[in-house]
C-alpha cells in the first residue's frame, strides 16, 4: 500500500532520501486514515520530506481515538514493532519532553489500540529504512492549553537535544 500511495499520485517509486538536503522542513501535517483513503495525500508529504533530507528523530503526535490512557501519553522505551521491522524509540528526547510537561505520562496502553501513529511509520521505513528514531505521543486532551503546553515541551526538548527532528501530526 505504501508503494501504491506514491504511484497513485504520479511518483514512479518510493523516494530515496536526499542525504545532502537542506533540512528546511520542521513539521508535517499528515492524514492518518487507512492507506486507501489517505495514503496518496500522505505520500505527497513524505515525498517532500525525502527530498528535504534525513532527520534523526521524528516526534509523531496522534489523536487518541480509543480514550485509553492519560491526557498526553508518550512512549520512550524499547522499539515500535511493525511488519516492516522494528523502529527504535528516542529515549533521550522522549524523556526531555516528558520532564518538560506535567500532563505527559509514559504510557503504553494508550498506544496499544491506536492507529493514528502506526500508519505513519511504514512511510518512514520505506524511505529511511532503520536510520531514524521516533517519539510517539498520543493526545487524549486536545484543547488549546494542553496543545500549547505540549508544544512548549517539545520545542524546549528539541532545542536542548541538538538532534535533527521533524514533528509529524
Amino acid at each position: 500500500m505504501i508503494e501504491w500511495s506514491f504511484r497513485s499520485v504520479g511518483f514512479p517509486e518510493i523516494p530515496k532520501p536526499n542525504f545532502s538536503g537542506l533540512r528546511k522542513i520542521r513539521g508535517l501535517m499528515v492524514p492518518h486514515a487507512g492507506y486507501m483513503y489517505s495514503g496518496p495525500t500522505a505520500a505527497k508529504a513524505y515525498q517532500a520530506l525525502a527530498e528535504d533530507g534525513a532527520p534523526e528523530t521524528f516526534i509523531i503526535i496522534g489523536p487518541n481515538h480509543a480514550g485509553l490512557g492519560g491526557p498526553v501519553s508518550i512512549m520512550k522505551r524499547g522499539v515500535w514493532e511493525t511488519p516492516l521491522g522494528d523502529v527504535e524509540l528516542d529515549f533521550e528526547v522522549g524523556t526531555m519532553i516528558e520532564e518538560n510537561c506535567e500532563l505527559i505520562e509514559e504510557d503504553t496502553v494508550a498506544h496499544r489500540f491506536e492507529h493514528s501513529i502506526e500508519v505513519q511509520i511504514p512511510f518512514l521505513q520505506a524511505i529511511y529504512g532503520d536510520k531514524f528514531r521516533i517519539v510517539p505521543i498520543i493526545m487524549l486532551a486536545q484543547d488549546l492549553q494542553t496543545s500549547k503546553l505540549l508544544g512548549k515541551a517539545i520545542s524546549d526538548a528539541v532545542s536542548s537535544s541538538g538532534r535533527d527532528v521533524v514533528i509529524i501530526a
